[in-house]
């Protein structure tokens, strides 16, 4: 068997010639006028290797071409059933586009990702004999595996039946006093590897503020981080609440900033010349997490919402679809790429509940990509809302919308909200909320903008 896990690195814009290399780049800024043109000037050799196969079916995908994409990726797969990277895209394009049969498809794409990096693992460790720390050291540092092929593998090698608690812990005390001289992206991956596999939830706050700090991450890899804090700290865990909003508060601090400093100029002219309309329009916008199904219990929610908004105070109403939960392969954090949402809850007009349509705009683009959240932020300003409800967790288009149109957040757990916003609803009673404050798990500023 021949492991390739290391053709198409699409996160470093490295592999395959300067066209190649430059569809990568435009993709992951979001820019499809520019990847397309840039595939399009690739020479067939060029356009006949892996990377830029890859890319086209990435290219495909994000530009709504749902048909297509999958017709690209199974080609792909077929061509080069080895390349993790490609079985990464596939669960992604055939997770959003398969209405019928995806379930088996995306189990049998995740098995085979799972038994290439096992099998990958093995053979490593014959070949090399030097034991299971350098292997982890050379995952985490790697400049040819690609983002997604790093996190399978670490999914893959600390599952509990591969490596106990005891010696993950001795592999993260043996590569702690290095990392200080890994590359940025390679810091970045350990410190959400640390989140997600250790007791050292501390330490891996501490790299990722560094990192903040260093201004040292890349727009591109924002959401995957993002996704990687709120599945690892203060789920449940009430001790957390407030070092989890610390954190993601810097982070969207950040992120905002990269993305005002990566804004195409014809995205911030089109931003900048959007005003809340002068009188009341009687139309409410909902910026939600991609809707998933009847029995998602989130996705429910949004509707319900928005069925009431519409049924009992006459508002019009638009979801516009999309978030932070939607996210790069090419993010260089530990987790493995996870997309539940499929392409006819992105890409229909309009979805019908209890009687009523509700109109839904949403495209292919993530969270990932530096030009989604401005698109985003201008389609809902074009739809002139009174009020813009963002539900679920913090999204980068609420701080360009903040200022422009009131922001009424409506979170999924009882953690303290993140991201601009002048109202939230509380999930806990007004005394209990207090008490949080003085206990210093929660963040007092934020107990004037709550509603009960």
């Amino acid at each position: 068997m021949k492991l390739s896990v290391r053709e198409t690195k699409t996160d470093t814009h490295s592999a395959g010639g300067s066209d190649v290399a430059a569809v990568w780049q435009a993709l992951n800024l979001g820019d499809l006028v520019e990847a397309r043109r840039c595939y399009q000037a690739a020479s067939p050799a060029e356009q006949d290797t892996a990377p830029c196969q890859l890319a086209q079916a990435a290219l495909l995908f994000s530009e709504g071409e749902i048909d297509a994409a999958g017709a690209a990726i199974d080609a792909f797969c077929e061509r080069w059933p080895d390349n993790l990277d490609g079985i990464e895209w596939a669960i992604r394009i055939h997770q959003v586009a398969d209405a019928q049969g995806r379930a088996e498809r995306i189990g049998g794409l995740g098995r085979r990702a799972i038994d290439l990096s096992a099998a990958y693992i093995k053979l490593w460790l014959a070949q090399a004999g030097t034991g299971v720390i350098p292997l982890v050291e050379q995952i985490a540092t790697s400049a040819t595996l690609s983002h997604g092929a790093r996190a399978r593998l670490c999914e893959v090698l600390f599952n509990a039946r591969q490596l106990d608690a005891a010696v993950r812990e001795r592999i993260f005390a043996a590569l702690a006093p290095k990392i200080g001289t890994w590359p940025p992206d390679a810091q970045l991956f350990w410190a959400t590897l640390l989140l997600l596999f250790s007791d050292r939830t501390e330490e891996a706050v501490r790299w990722i503020r560094d990192l903040l700090d260093r201004d040292a991450i890349e727009p591109h890899a924002f959401a995957g981080l993002q996704f990687s804090i709120s599945r690892a700290i203060g789920s449940g865990n009430m001790e957390l609440f407030q070092v989890r909003h610390d954190l993601l508060t810097a982070m969207h601090a950040r992120w905002q900033q990269r993305l005002e400093t990566a804004m195409e100029p014809a995205d911030r002219a089109r931003l900048t010349a959007l005003r809340q309309p002068a009188q009341r329009t009687g139309r409410i916008a909902i910026l939600a997490a991609p809707l998933v199904g009847r029995a998602h219990a989130p996705t429910m929610r949004v509707l319900e919402l928005a069925a009431a908004l519409i049924r009992d105070h006459g508002y019009q109403v638009r979801i516009f679809v999309g978030g932070p939960s939607f996210f790069r392969p090419t993010a260089p954090v530990a987790v493995a790429t996870m997309y539940n949402a499929p392409a006819d809850k992105l890409l229909v007009p309009h979805v019908e509940f209890e009687g009523l349509e509700i109109g839904l705009t949403g495209n292919l683009m993530d969270d990932g990509q530096a030009r989604k959240p401005p698109l985003t932020a201008a389609q809902i300003l074009e739809f002139g809302p009174d009020a813009v409800i963002a539900y679920g967790d913090a999204s980068p288009v609420q701080g360009l919308l903040a200022g422009r149109v009131p922001i009424f957040l409506m979170p999924t757990g009882s953690g303290a909200p993140v991201g601009a916003l002048d109202r939230f609803a509380c999930e806990w009673r007004e005394a209990s909320l207090r008490d949080l404050v003085a206990e210093g798990r929660w963040p007092g500023h934020l107990t004037d903008r709550a509603v009960f």
